[in-house]
């Protein structure tokens, strides 16, 4: 197939797969965390948007040229820091609330949105994971997965721009754990 209609392909198939991602899941966790106004969720929606367009793009250049281009890999890592920064720190205001028993919070996990939520955080640390994935030991990753969960819902939990939950915290580095052992699979395959 000709590199330009493959780069068309690629294009076209990424953008409408990226849109449709956004349209049907992306906006309404926007609006469910941000409201549906405001500066933060027009903000937060056009960079989940051109985030979503990029990682369809990026996965129909890994199907169909059987490679990852390094530039857009690059583009794509730009993104995901940003909505993780956006996603977890620049939340409207809450309570200042502490939730160290992690029963309490699986206890919700029958209410819908709770369970969304919860999957959502799981599938959103599993690319830190893939970028941990040079690290030689399962047990560094765990602790570095230990680490940056508990900053982060330390500092949810002092800002008050979410609560310290310990099943966050628990959540997060499965995530993590998840990613790095696709990285290892990854690479186990292309050795």
């Amino acid at each position: 197939m000709n590199k330009t209609i493959k780069n068309l392909i690629i294009i076209v198939v990424g953008t409408l797969c990226g849109y449709l991602i956004y349209y049907n899941v992306i906006m309404e966790v926007v609006s469910i965390m941000y409201g549906s106004g405001g500066k933060i969720y027009y903000m937060m929606s056009i960079v989940l948007l051109i985030a979503s367009i990029l990682c369809c793009c990026l996965i129909m250049s890994f199907i169909l040229n059987r490679e990852i281009d390094r530039k857009l890999l690059i583009l794509i890592s730009i993104c995901y820091i940003l909505i993780l920064f956006f996603v977890l720190f620049c939340r409207t205001a809450i309570s200042r609330e502490f939730i160290f028993n992690p029963l309490d919070s699986i206890r919700e996990l029958n209410n819908r949105r709770m369970l969304f939520q919860t999957f959502l955080n799981l599938v959103m640390f599993i690319p830190l994971g893939c970028y941990l994935g040079r690290i030689s030991s399962i047990k560094k990753v765990v602790f570095v997965a230990v680490c940056i969960s508990f900053a982060i819902e330390l500092i949810q939990g002092i800002t008050q721009r979410g609560f310290f939950d310990t099943f966050d915290i628990i959540v997060y580095c499965l995530g993590i754990v998840i990613g790095y052992l696709i990285s290892l699979k990854k690479r186990a395959i292309n050795n």
